[in-house]
């Protein structure tokens, strides 16, 4: 029989959540170099064919994908912070229940 009984640590959530936000910002930071140091190869140092083909790699799949990487560690930090919150309001909520019977 399956369980219904949900637990929350809510310290280790904290780090969890913190930690993917550091991601978040590193990966944004990243992106950004990332992309600082292409546009400075394609303008200045490489020119032909393949640093063409590079240059719309880098902008069509690498950094968009790097964007969205970060886009879902904020979403996922955003939602785990939602889900602490509402777990911490239903853990008050029972607690002023029972504390209001005895």
């Amino acid at each position: 029989m399956a369980s219904n009984t949900v637990q929350v640590n809510y310290d280790e959530m904290t780090t969890i959540i913190k930690n993917m936000k550091s991601e978040q910002s590193e990966i944004l930071q990243l992106t950004r170099q990332t992309k600082s140091k292409v546009d400075a190869l394609h303008n200045n140092q490489w020119i032909g064919d393949a640093a063409n083909k590079f240059d719309n790699e880098m902008a069509q799949r690498i950094l968009p994908g790097m964007n969205r990487v970060a886009s879902a560690l904020g979403s996922a930090a955003d939602c785990a912070q939602k889900i602490v919150n509402t777990i911490r309001d239903a853990d008050e909520g029972t607690k002023s229940f029972f504390s209001n019977l005895g």
